[in-house]
């Protein structure tokens, strides 16, 4: 029986797709996930068996979840309800055999444990009793300068020794993000990254809040260039294929297609096209950054998009957006007025 379930294991014949899924396992594992650690590889090398490993992972998480889908031709709960208890059973054991080898266990996420120990004598160890008692061989992923864990799930921040920094649910980096906010968002993070000591990270906390409250700051008092708050999406198909639901990029291409036929122009915008458009105050609430002025945009919404981005940054940091701005329905008052001029 498999414990904190009412499912068994059979242990005399082995079904088909555990042995793919565990073919598969073994090939990332003892194969591809080591390579891009190893010496001498260019870095488009290094980058393919990178992207390789990753492709195999999601493959390998996503067989679990599939067999718990009615949908799918192989469906049966048993396994997926199995392969969920097996999982958090490893999890919630090695987090019992680390404490009782007074290692600290710092967080867990998933399919691994963040733990506080430089002895690496105490790191082999549990390593060893994960395999002898659990059949799992566990693996030492990384070291961490340091690390800052919010209450929100999966969103945490890890620093390398080497002064990368990682974060876990991060949106800040995706491309159609306008730059205004990207580049205050990186200028965030590379703050991160400086700090060695617990002093200086109390620094760089400060240095983020200003940076955020600087960034909105601007925004509000029209200091940004508009081509930095523009969006920038690629048409799927043209304008004319939109019947009842039509996206904002898609209300931005169709106004500057009637721009364009005013002025001559008969050519509409097809699939492969880049369309920039800013978010305005108005009925269409979007306008071609070709035909917008920075006195249509709307800064309310601006606001949201960076409340969304840095929360995630400021979140493990103890913070929220609204707390860097300070008075935020008293400035309300002000954004509603200013969006009714």
């Amino acid at each position: 029986m498999i414990k904190g379930s009412k499912h068994w294991v059979c242990n005399t014949r082995r079904g088909i797709i555990s042995l793919l899924v565990g073919s598969l396992r073994d090939i990332r594992v003892n194969y591809y996930k080591p390579l891009p650690k190893m010496s001498g590889l260019s870095s488009d090398e290094r980058n393919l068996y990178s992207v390789i490993s990753q492709a195999l992972k999601v493959i390998l998480n996503a067989s679990y979840g599939v067999l718990g889908s009615p949908i799918f031709p192989l469906f049966f709960l048993p396994v997926a309800d199995s392969t969920a208890a097996i999982g958090r059973n490893i999890i919630t054991e090695t987090v019992a055999a680390a404490k009782e080898k007074n290692i600290d266990v710092l967080y867990g996420d998933t399919d691994s444990l963040f733990i506080k120990s430089i002895d690496q004598n105490e790191i082999d160890g549990l390593i060893k009793w994960s395999h002898e008692n659990q059949g799992v061989d566990l693996e030492l992923e990384d070291k961490y300068r340091y690390a800052v864990f919010s209450e929100r799930k999966k969103n945490y921040i890890v620093v390398k020794n080497n002064g990368q920094v990682i974060i876990k649910g991060l949106t800040g980096k995706k491309s159609h993000i306008p730059l205004f906010v990207r580049e205050a968002f990186y200028e965030a993070i590379d703050k991160l990254g400086e700090a060695k000591t617990e002093k200086d990270f109390e620094s760089v906390k400060t240095e983020i809040r200003n940076i955020a409250k600087e960034s909105n700051n601007r925004l509000k008092e029209d200091k940004v260039p508009i081509e930095k708050l523009a969006f920038k999406m690629m048409m799927s198909k043209s304008t004319k294929m939109y019947k009842t639901t039509i996206p904002q990029h898609v209300r931005a291409a169709k106004l500057l297609e009637e721009y364009n036929r005013k002025n001559g122009d008969t050519e509409g915008m097809k699939a492969g096209d880049i369309i920039s458009f800013v978010k305005t105050i108005g009925n269409e609430g979007v306008k071609p950054l070709k035909l917008a002025k920075i006195r249509d945009i709307d800064k309310k919404k601006y606001e949201e998009i960076m409340r969304s981005t840095f929360d995630q940054l400021l979140g493990p940091l103890g913070y929220s957006f609204d707390d860097v701005l300070g008075v935020t329905k008293l400035e309300d008052l002000f954004w509603n007025s200013d969006s009714k001029k």
